[in-house]
């Protein structure tokens, strides 16, 4: 592995870690909305953080990342809504679905849509695979094909492979 490979392995490793804290944090405070956000992402990092949950260790947790994400989420939950209430079946909304999986939904679809610095393939295949650690396949493959929807609607240049 080259020295660039590893700084690959490592980043994605620390945000893989970020949004797994993420995902949990946005599970809490939705489950309890009196929760204020800067206070549940302090005591996140500051108890949470030495754990190893599920085969992930979140001493990699890229603090930062892991922020934006749900600060992010927490501030355009409304637009993210919108955004996956677009291309859900048409008898489904956002509302209807279990919290933990808005909250894959939401940040994933957060990444797509303001955080360009990694490619949709990637994100998409980032929140699939820790919604395996979460829920079941038809979860899974709800939240692969809602994903690629909403990156196909709003960077489609950046599903192009060459």
């Amino acid at each position: 592995m080259t020295e660039d490979t590893k700084t690959v392995d490592i980043k994605l490793s620390n945000r893989r870690s970020a949004r797994y804290a993420a995902i949990q944090t946005l599970y809490q405070l939705e489950t309890d909305p009196s929760l204020p956000v800067e206070k549940t992402l302090a005591d996140f990092v500051n108890h949470r953080v030495p754990e190893q949950l599920e085969g992930i260790s979140l001493k990699a947790l890229d603090k930062k990342f892991f922020a934006i994400l749900v600060k992010g989420v927490t501030l355009k939950k409304i637009d993210l809504d919108d955004m996956i209430t677009a291309v859900l079946v048409e008898t489904w909304t956002v509302e209807r679905l279990d919290a933990v999986l808005r909250a894959i939904l939401r940040a994933g679809t957060l990444e797509i849509s303001e955080l360009h610095d990694v490619p949709p393939r990637v994100t998409i295949n980032e929140y699939t695979s820790l919604c395996s650690g979460f829920l079941g396949d038809k979860e899974t493959s709800l939240v692969n094909a809602t994903l690629d929807q909403v990156a196909q609607s709003l960077r489609p240049e950046d599903l192009v492979q060459g």
